[in-house]
């Protein structure tokens, strides 16, 4: 099973306020998404991948290489995580 606190250490998950879960499956107003960049759209996708504040987006949109690709939305995650420890004051 799954443990914020093992992943992420009790410090990190003690800060947490508000979690949001979708499902995308059953949620009718979101019948699946696809992110399509026409040529040249890459300065976009720049935009979307900076923080701004203590806000930082994650998703296959925001890689300048793997966008419309899980590969792309797994490595805009953990880029944003590490980003979201560092604002945080998390483990290192």
């Amino acid at each position: 099973m799954f443990s914020r606190a093992a992943s992420f250490g009790a410090t990190a998950v003690a800060k947490v306020e508000k979690v949001a879960v979708s499902r995308w499956s059953t949620d009718p107003l979101i019948r699946g998404a696809m992110a399509v960049g026409t040529p040249g759209a890459g300065a976009g996708r720049r935009a979307f991948a900076e923080p701004v504040g203590r806000l930082t987006l994650a998703g296959e949109y925001t890689s300048l290489d793997g966008w419309g690709t899980l590969a792309g939305a797994f490595a805009s995650g953990e880029i944003a995580a590490e980003r979201a420890i560092r604002v945080t004051g998390g483990p290192a």
